[in-house]
């Protein structure tokens, strides 16, 4: 080894000016190239063959010409290569892509791709149609979501919130989101809110409100101060119900009290045979206890008959009979309350007013509560006091057949 480096050394010294190329072990070999040597003592790397070229580099929207060793502008999006451009900074020549095709960037592909269609038996629908630079869009109906299928989808319709409010609606590939009631817990499994009575996991029971425990009492640990109360308000109760129905039957009493008999009736011979004071007898020489003395039959009817004939009010002025009329317009207000607006006309007819005095109380009173009120007013200044009586309005309402209209008014007055 040493030998052929004294031997090389020498040989440089005295050669001439002319390169050679000298076999060199691996170890000195510079970059897995052989070394030329040069008279001078230089180094130089091999050149390379005269055909090779540098590799030419084209923009982004440009592409190497396949043959000849200069670029092409691309094609725009929706159209499709037909012909390389034959020089550098010539057109390439493009094409629109056919209906049906499409392509969504710029290319210089030979042809345009052909448009996708929706699946039906996933149901799917259109969103958007295809377009020359755009593929078709598929989605799903609207309540419904996408599941992914492969390398597609199916759609779902949504799930409802059953026991609970939306939270977040269902859209895309998510199901619908609940914000369940109180005792209701959001199962992820099968997107509902279910019972917390069927909760039996950490995961639920965090959503549940905690179970109470009920305890049983025995009735012997119940106070007996308890059993007082209950009783103390059960005959709160019971007095409270008696009441209302004792007040309820003192009002009409007391409404059928200020009802005053007619002269008439009081004159009428039948009545007067009923009468308790009066006691018939066949039998003259009969007698009779009363109060404690025994008079005879004859003298007793006359006695009778007197008493009766000073009881009975005398049709003359000296006392007139009790009769109550319709002064306060609360009393008005009332009848206008209870009586049922259907059938208000027939009850103002029956009154006594015409058809043209019901037309202008309309007229003039746009409210339908103060036309009422105004008929009421015409019927009451018509007949007077005498005729605008609450028996007057309650013979009428008995025609009609509203009971149930008097009693309420009687409640009121």
């Amino acid at each position: 080894m040493v030998g052929h480096l004294l031997l090389m050394v020498l040989w440089l010294g005295v050669a001439p000016s002319f390169s050679i190329d000298v076999p060199l072990p691996a170890a000195i070999l510079i970059r897995g190239e052989p070394v030329r040597v040069t008279a001078l003592g230089g180094r130089q790397r091999r050149s390379l063959p005269e055909n090779v070229t540098e590799e030419t580099k084209c923009a982004g929207d440009e592409y190497k010409h396949p043959d000849l060793n200069h670029c092409c502008k691309k094609c725009s999006a929706g159209y499709y290569r037909t012909q390389h451009c034959p020089e550098k900074n010539k057109v390439t020549v493009c094409q629109p892509c056919k209906e049906g095709t499409f392509t969504e960037l710029s290319n210089y592909i030979t042809r345009c791709k052909r448009c996708s269609s929706c699946i039906s038996q996933n149901w799917q629908v259109v969103v958007r149609g295809c377009t020359q630079d755009k593929d078709t869009v598929c989605g799903c109906r609207r309540s419904q979501f996408q599941v992914k299928v492969a390398n597609t989808f199916k759609c779902q319709n949504c799930s409802h919130c059953l026991n609970g409010t939306v939270s977040v609606p269902c859209n895309g590939y998510n199901d619908t989101i609940c914000t369940c009631h109180y005792g209701f817990y959001f199962d992820w499994g099968s997107r509902k809110c279910l019972s917390c009575d069927m909760c039996n996991d950490q995961n639920c029971q965090q959503h549940c409100p905690p179970k109470l425990e009920v305890k049983t009492t025995n009735p012997e640990e119940i106070p007996y101060w308890l059993y007082a109360l209950l009783g103390l308000l059960s005959l709160i109760c019971l007095a409270g119900v008696t009441t209302l129905i004792v007040r309820k039957h003192l009002k009409k009493y007391i409404w059928n009290a200020h009802k005053v008999p007619s002269p008439s009736s009081m004159t009428d011979p039948k009545s007067l045979s009923e009468s308790p004071l009066i006691v018939k007898t066949e039998d003259p020489q009969s007698v009779s206890s009363i109060s404690g003395n025994i008079v005879h039959t004859g003298q007793y009817v006359q006695g009778a008959e007197e008493v009766l004939c000073k009881s009975l009010p005398l049709p003359d002025v000296t006392q007139p009979t009790r009769i109550q009329c319709f002064q306060d317009p609360v009393e008005l207000y009332t009848l206008v309350d209870n009586i049922p607006i259907p059938r208000w006309k027939e009850f103002a007819r029956r009154l006594g007013l015409s058809d043209n005095d019901i037309d202008r109380s309309e007229r003039d009173n746009r409210c339908c509560r103060d036309a009422q009120y105004d008929m009421l007013q015409t019927w009451k200044d018509r007949v007077g006091h005498s005729g605008s009586t609450r028996d007057t309005v309650c013979k009428v309402l008995r025609e009609m057949e509203l009971a149930g209209c008097i009693e309420k008014i009687q409640e009121c007055l």
